[in-house]
């Protein structure tokens, strides 16, 4: 009998618990199943458009995952904002490599994030700008690995300012 009272005790405890951080969640943060924990936006959400769709992405793993999307060659061009005209940045992508441009509200021409000793063998690598069919050649200084505009992304994603994890050439 009177384990059954301590449990009942302990239920409604528990209960209380619950109820009471159910009213007193942070409003200022989300914390996402990716551990992915941001500051609200005022209910905005990371637009993404590539070659085919818009995609609204609220996780940096849905943004990876949209940001995976590739043409039959191996290409697409993304642009990644929120509602809001600035910022912004685009993320050009042929197979492993990536070309990044951020645009803020202070800057029109923007900045392209750059690698200084990359070891691509071409001087300049051919990206798909528009569509599939439309092509530009960046020069091999401008461009990273893909893995690396994926971090920038993130960062992006988390902060809607550019990386510090990279070096930025100012246009």
């Amino acid at each position: 009998m009177t384990t059954r009272i301590v449990t009942s005790a302990v239920y409604r405890f528990v209960m209380f618990l619950i109820q009471f951080a159910i009213f007193t969640v942070d409003t200022e943060n989300i914390c996402y199943e990716d551990g992915c924990c941001l500051r609200r936006r005022k209910g905005k959400n990371m637009l993404v458009t590539d070659f085919y769709e818009e995609k609204n992405c609220n996780t940096s793993i849905e943004l990876i995952e949209a940001l995976k999307t590739r043409s039959k060659t191996q290409s697409n061009e993304f642009e990644l904002r929120t509602d809001s005209d600035y910022p912004y940045m685009t993320i050009l992508i042929k197979n492993e490599y990536a070309c990044v441009h951020f645009f803020d509200e202070t800057n029109e021409c923007g900045y392209y994030a750059y690698s200084e000793n990359n070891d691509f063998k071409d001087d300049f690598i051919i990206f798909n700008i528009g569509s599939e069919t439309s092509e530009t050649e960046i020069s091999k200084d401008l461009v990273i690995s893909v893995e690396q505009a994926y971090e920038i992304a993130i960062e992006f994603f988390k902060s809607l300012k550019r990386s510090n994890t990279v070096k930025w050439f100012e246009l």
